[in-house]
């Protein structure tokens, strides 16, 4: 068995499917003594290729004989948080400033 990349008319991969490998090639056989063209026992959809590949996967492309991955994803911007107000920081330094009074105060 192989995997083979079912690939689009625009070079997309769109689907990956397992074959065996003499399922894809025709054969003859005699019948009543002639020899005839029996087609392959399984072949790609109308207006796609089969190419065989361990590594493609769907959404990849293929062109000039090389499977190619998509782009990565861009990573997305940190979440910062918003920077605090004069109103916020000036409680904060209240807050600590009450804080060193009264330590200073039981020592």
């Amino acid at each position: 068995m192989s995997n083979y990349a079912i690939i689009d008319a625009s070079g997309n991969v769109v689907n990956i499917v397992e074959v065996e490998a003499d399922a894809l090639l025709p054969t003859q056989a005699e019948v009543d003594g002639v020899m005839v063209n029996v087609p392959a026992a399984w072949a790609p959809p109308e207006g796609h290729t089969a190419v065989q590949s361990d590594t493609a996967q769907i959404g990849w492309t293929y062109a000039n004989e090389q499977f190619v991955a998509p782009p990565a994803p861009p990573v997305p911007a940190p979440v910062v948080p918003p920077a605090p107000t004069l109103a916020q920081l000036q409680a904060q330094l209240t807050a600590l400033a009450a804080q060193i009074a009264a330590a200073t105060q039981t020592s």
